[in-house]
């Protein structure tokens, strides 16, 4: 990948993790992420942003940094910051998990 991607494209992102995964198409990447198709969709069309929850997914399902992920999408920002709502649902997606290893 080039080093030099500025631009905010939630596409090349998505479409990266596609051909990642061979996922035929938005609807199976959906299914990978857990997401309804309405999100990427939504992403896609510039409509809502990639919350922290769904780049931690994509991290922890392509191994990639979540540095890279925000590259690929052109977050440009030297930190990544949630509203209180991702952080809510980051930390209850951490609890469900710990307490599904003990």
């Amino acid at each position: 990948m080039d080093d030099d991607v500025v631009e905010y494209n939630p596409d090349r992102l998505l479409n990266a993790l596609r051909e990642q995964f061979s996922a035929e198409s938005d609807a199976a990447l959906c299914r990978l992420l857990g997401v309804r198709p309405a999100v990427l969709s939504l992403i896609r069309n510039r409509k809502r942003s990639v919350g922290a929850c769904l780049m931690v997914r994509m991290h922890e399902l392509s191994g990639m940094k979540v540095a890279e992920l925000r590259r690929l999408l052109g977050d440009r920002r030297h930190k990544f910051r949630t509203g209180k709502n991702d952080a809510d649902r980051t930390m209850k997606m951490i609890e469900a998990r710990r307490s599904g290893f003990s």
